[in-house]
């Protein structure tokens, strides 16, 4: 794994040891959501699940000046505290971030006063659907959280997104790569 641009770029991140246990992201994917999402200088993103750490010092490295990283497996989140600590290193300038052992579906209960402009969302994987993503689509928190920011979530094809007609999310753009599909929402105003 590796930081793919930025002013890290071709640093490489710390695995995990048991490279089964959480799936990152590829170059390929992460390429084609930092491209689409553009500049991040000045934002604020939150990395949901985020397993290694990897699209949150990504996003370190393209330009966000605080990254607040969501991981509720105790035995992943010095692995990422060391990722983003290594990248946070390299930057040399002020940024903020930080690691919060916790339910990323509570993200809007963990983080009430910071409203963040991107949210990236790599979760399990579920052989019956992907359960933590079903959660927050259908969290009313989680929406009023976001506000204006947009939400980037990656899944298996062979689980769609389960949005219905009066989905309270936006679809903005979704694309595939291989099994892996990439959509970014936004919450629709509240009437």
């Amino acid at each position: 794994m590796r930081i793919i641009s930025g002013i890290a770029r071709g640093m490489q991140l710390d695995a995990p040891r048991d490279r089964d246990a959480i799936r990152p992201t590829t170059d390929r994917v992460k390429e084609a959501i930092f491209s689409a999402l553009g500049n991040l200088a000045g934002t604020t993103v939150v990395d949901l699940f985020s397993g290694s750490g990897a699209l949150g010092a990504e996003a370190l490295s393209r330009g966000a000046t605080t990254v607040i990283a969501i991981e509720k497996d105790r035995k992943y989140t010095n692995l990422v505290k060391r990722n983003l600590e290594n990248v946070a290193a390299r930057i040399q300038e002020r940024i903020d971030w930080r690691v919060i052992v916790g339910d990323a579906t509570r993200a809007a209960h963990l983080l009430p006063a910071n409203t963040p402009d991107i949210v990236l969302a790599d979760a399990p994987y579920f052989p019956d659907g992907d359960c933590p993503i079903q959660t927050l689509l259908n969290a009313p928190p989680f929406q009023i959280w976001l506000g204006d920011g947009v939400w980037v979530v990656e899944r298996s094809r062979h689980n769609p997104l389960p949005l219905l007609a009066n989905s309270p999310w936006q679809v903005l753009r979704e694309k595939r790569y291989g099994d892996t599909v990439v959509h970014f929402l936004k919450a629709r105003p509240q009437p």
